[in-house]
């Protein structure tokens, strides 16, 4: 056998000493990496409540981003209800209390917990295995790799496109659940001060037709009025009676549902007293035109359609990229039983053959058009409420002002001059309750009229976006991008 020298005897060569360029590629290979999974998008949803506050501001009374963040079931800060209750007072209290609208903010901040989930990368997998000898050798084989998911790269622009329309979308929704609660405690309050203003008329009503009784019973005693005159003062005192009693119970009602709008449902209905708003301060509609464009571009849940169908197109865009095969880069450092180590660099693909991809692009351009259609349905129906609300605001403003200016001046003048020919001693005190009555009546009529008015006239606010006299333009909610650019430059 030849003889083997010192040199022989040493160990064989390592596979990093006879490729002494491997280290630095396996170092930029990781560098490269690890710069990919960091994330640079928040997730906390501050600033985003920021901008729902700023949307819904001017459009709705009492919006503030320290009430909105407060709890709204602390009894601790638990707002007391004035005596004489504004509606502006009761949308402030609603806006402190209300939980619905903060399910609206967790939604947004939900939506930027998930835009921050596609900025960060997949994740990389280590694995460890460790041989153990069973032949009687010295030594065991140990293996270890690195594997990092690399398809993220090329994918990201769309998943953040997505869910950055889907944050901006549930921002649009939170300002519009404001702009809604706004709306229905006006509502509320409306209906509650007319109640109130029914059942007084009715309580007068009714003592005027206990009176008109009392008159027609002296007449029959005194053989000047028949049975069927008293049987019908009777009818007529019992049925004003009963309308006082359904008033009177219809504005504790109407009391009741506004305390539970503005979430204090536990609240005493007659610790408070609705005050009406001065509505002569409130500018008339605009025209037709102007609320149809209102309603088609300015509408909140209009424009959230609108990001959605970005956000389909967005995912659409996603799942094409559902063809092209998955990549992984991965590291492997072995070591063999006679002590000899590698570094093995590679990729792994998922090749899309059973699944190629068409399902899920099926699925997407399908979703794409739902929401398309969704943005139609969306304009159309804002559209026709909005036209729907103008129209009944013109109809119930048209009867309320004939009412007033004919039906309830004649009744006026009648009781003025029943009033005085009873005093005169040439008519009689039935003639003048009868007239009082009549007044009554017309007074009922213009109050429903009124009411129908400034429901409608609510209605068709809330329908074109919150803001009669807006500018006809879609409200905007800058993208990620823009508000992380912003942040930057303000930062000191």
């Amino acid at each position: 056998m030849p003889h083997l020298d010192d040199r022989d005897r040493q160990p064989a060569p390592r596979c990093r000493r006879s490729h002494p360029l491997l280290p630095t590629r396996v170092t930029a290979l990781t560098a490269a990496t690890l710069l990919t999974c960091a994330g640079c998008i928040d997730p906390t949803s501050d600033r985003d409540l920021d901008t729902t506050v700023e949307l819904a501001a001017p459009r709705a009374v009492g919006v503030d981003a320290e009430r909105l963040r407060a709890a709204p079931d602390d009894d601790d800060i638990r707002p007391a209800i004035p005596r004489m209750l504004t509606v502006e007072d009761a949308i402030e209290i609603a806006m402190s209390r209300d939980p619905a609208i903060r399910r609206a903010l967790e939604q947004v901040a939900i939506a930027r917990a998930r835009l921050a989930a596609r900025d960060r990368a997949p994740n990389p997998m280590v694995e460890f295995g460790i041989g153990v000898p069973v032949d009687g050798l010295s030594g065991a084989p140990a293996i270890a790799m690195f594997a990092q998911q690399i398809t993220w790269l090329w994918t990201r622009p769309a998943r953040l496109d997505a869910a950055d329309a889907r944050r901006r979308a549930a921002i649009l929704d939170a300002a519009d659940a404001v702009i809604a609660l706004d709306a229905e405690v006006r509502r509320r309050h409306a209906e509650a001060v007319a109640a109130i203003r029914l059942a007084d008329i009715a309580a007068e009503d009714a003592a005027a037709a206990a009176t008109l009784r009392r008159l027609t019973d002296r007449r029959a005693e005194e053989g000047e009025a028949t049975r069927i005159d008293v049987a019908r003062a009777r009818l007529a005192v019992e049925t004003a009676e009963l309308d006082a009693v359904a008033r009177r119970d219809a504005a504790r009602t109407a009391r009741l549902t506004l305390v539970a709008t503005i979430g204090l449902p536990d609240a005493d209905p007659e610790s408070f007293t609705p005050v009406p708003g001065d509505a002569a301060d409130a500018a008339p509609p605009p025209d037709d035109s102007t609320i149809v464009e209102l309603a088609a571009s300015a509408r909140l849940d209009v424009a959230a359609a609108v990001c959605r169908l970005e956000a389909a197109a967005a995912d659409a865009d996603l799942a094409g990229l559902s063809r092209i095969p998955e990549v992984s880069a991965t590291l492997m450092w072995n070591r063999n039983f006679m002590d000899r180590e590698a570094v093995l660099p590679g990729l792994r693909l998922s090749l899309p053959i059973f699944d190629d991809g068409e399902p899920a692009v099926a699925e997407a351009a399908a979703a794409w058009r739902d929401a398309a259609l969704a943005c139609i349905e969306a304009r159309r129906t804002g559209v026709a409420e909005a036209r729907l609300a103008l129209d009944a605001w013109h109809r119930a403003s048209i009867l309320a002002d004939g009412v007033e200016a004919s039906v309830l001046t004649a009744a006026r003048d009648a009781e003025r001059l029943e009033d005085a020919a009873h005093r005169e001693g040439t008519s009689s005190l039935d003639a003048a309750i009868e007239a009082r009555r009549r007044r009554l009546l017309a007074e009922r009529a213009v109050i429903d009229h009124r009411l129908d008015a400034e429901l409608a006239l609510i209605d068709l606010v809330q329908a074109v976006g919150g803001d009669l006299h807006a500018s006809p333009r879609p409200p905007l909610v800058p993208a990620i991008e823009t508000a992380r650019l912003e942040t930057t430059e303000t930062r000191p």
